[in-house]
């Protein structure tokens, strides 16, 4: 999902003609409306988003993580370690949503961080009626 239609076109015209099944969508990624036909999925990125929303909107988009995953899905995040550092909590907040860690990397402190982390649990039903952050401007 890309809210903004230059970036999105751009995403579709890099994708074409991969035999990956990708499809980009011009939409607010915090609606979960929109994800209603795609769900379960197998891998979920949430780059560039950790950073741009409160504390309190990623511990509620991680909690909501499990109505996207099916079985073993892959959560790829990101997020900037400037103080405060809140990686820590992510990654334990991911735990709290039935992820075991895979990967994290990061060149340290005040700079960037990777994790990815798989779905250990039960996915859960799609509430279509939410939203789930609200990027900071």
């Amino acid at each position: 999902m890309e809210y903004d239609a230059g970036l999105a076109e751009r995403a579709r015209e890099a994708i074409e003609g991969s035999q990956a099944r990708l499809q980009v969508r011009c939409a607010d990624a915090a609606a979960s409306s929109i994800y209603a036909d795609t769900v379960p999925a197998d891998l979920v990125l949430t780059c560039g988003v950790f950073g741009n929303i409160s504390d309190q909107d990623v511990r509620a988009t991680i909690a909501a993580l499990p109505q996207l995953c099916g079985p073993g899905a892959q959560v790829i995040w990101t997020r900037h370690r400037r103080e405060p550092d809140l990686t820590p909590q992510i990654r334990s907040w991911f735990r709290t949503a039935e992820f075991e860690e895979v990967c994290f990397v990061s060149p340290g402190n005040d700079s960037w961080s990777v994790g990815v982390h798989e779905f250990a649990g039960t996915p859960q039903p799609l509430d279509a009626n939410a939203h789930w952050f609200t990027f900071v401007r």
